[in-house]
């Protein structure tokens, strides 16, 4: 049975993603650094009709009080966040960057890319996937 669009929201998105991930990675070659591989994927996702914000803001809020400050590699469509590695394999850290990034967005889709030797990537989810990324959307995304 196939997957359905309740069953991954923003699959289309995220498939898109992938898909620019492999033609980045299929025509750059592996061995590049992070910031290139994410420039060369927004490029291609530009390229290919989808709205990309790069470098996003993420602040960390406790008790109404800005505790800290990240920066999401993409965000995709508004809805789809990015982050982008360049590393031998996806690594524990790294999933844990992303799971804590979605949490400072107020939870939604995230994709973790790696751009080894082969792309490697994983799809995690917090909270409700259907209202993805609602903090980036009420504080308005770096457009």
């Amino acid at each position: 049975m196939a997957a359905t669009e309740t069953e991954y929201p923003h699959q289309d998105v995220t498939r898109a993603i992938i898909g620019g991930a492999f033609d980045v990675s299929n025509e750059l070659g592996h061995g590049f650094s992070e910031a290139v591989n994410r420039s060369a994927l927004a490029l291609v996702l530009r390229q290919n009709g989808l709205s990309v914000v790069e470098e996003q803001i993420l602040r960390v809020l406790f008790r109404n009080q800005v505790i800290g400050t990240f920066y999401g590699d993409l965000v995709v469509e508004g809805v789809v966040l990015v982050e982008v590695k360049a590393a031998a394999a996806i690594e524990a850290y790294a999933e844990a960057q992303l799971l804590n990034y979605l949490k400072a967005a107020g939870g939604g889709v995230g994709l973790l890319l790696n751009f080894g030797r082969r792309v490697e990537y994983r799809r995690r989810v917090v909270g409700d996937p259907t209202n993805s990324l609602p903090v980036l959307r009420c504080n308005g995304l770096q457009m």
